[in-house]
């Protein structure tokens, strides 16, 4: 396999189709590959603003679904649980179907932290 020369082509942004190349100037030397398609630095700062307002729509709509959740427990009893590795919650109805599963270890493991609980 041959080696890219210095200054050599690597493709085009995806957004701007701007041909970049193995220099360091602010779009090339931050270019990145996203599915296999190249968006250059540039691009990639002006998509910053629009990155934030969807991470933070993101964590609200999380964060009300958890409340919601909660909620949940509070009227009707029941455990609401969040998985730690991966971020995400759940419901159960009563410590039952928590001991099927993930369970007491899992808690002890620290692979799952209780949020809420209100066995009736």
């Amino acid at each position: 396999m041959r080696a890219i020369k210095a200054g050599g082509t690597l493709g085009k942004c995806v957004f701007c189709s701007h041909t970049l190349s193995e220099t360091k100037d602010l779009r090339n030397k931050h270019a990145k590959i996203k599915a296999g398609k190249w968006i250059c630095g540039a691009c990639l700062l002006d998509l910053k603003e629009a990155s934030f307002e969807v991470f933070f729509a993101y964590e609200e709509e999380e964060a009300e679904y958890r409340r919601k959740l909660v909620k949940k427990a509070h009227k009707k009893g029941g455990i609401v649980f969040l998985y730690i590795d991966d971020n995400s919650v759940q419901y159960v109805k009563n410590q039952r179907e928590f001991n099927d599963w993930p369970g007491k270890r899992a808690v002890k493991d620290k692979l799952v932290r209780i949020l809420f609980q209100n066995l009736k």
